[in-house]
């Protein structure tokens, strides 16, 4: 469920949501519910957001892996 206005805008689609604590949400790896990724600041937290996860998805190395994963397993 989106929590936060940029919920709505990202386009990837394994991203799942953030939290306050400068973390964002995607979808687990080997039947984990999430992946966190952690970040210093909120500002680095925006810009992985607004570069990546709501515009540039398939740059991120996540997304890459994610992919790959899905077609060697059909």
């Amino acid at each position: 469920m989106a929590t936060v206005w940029y919920d709505h805008y990202a386009r990837c689609p394994f991203y799942q949501r953030t939290d306050d604590n400068k973390q964002v949400y995607c979808e687990g790896i080997c039947g984990a519910k999430s992946t966190i990724m952690k970040y210093d600041t909120k500002e680095e937290m925006m810009v992985q957001l607004k570069t990546v996860c709501c515009d540039n998805y398939k740059s991120c190395v996540f997304y890459q892996f994610k992919e790959e994963m899905y077609d060697k397993n059909g």
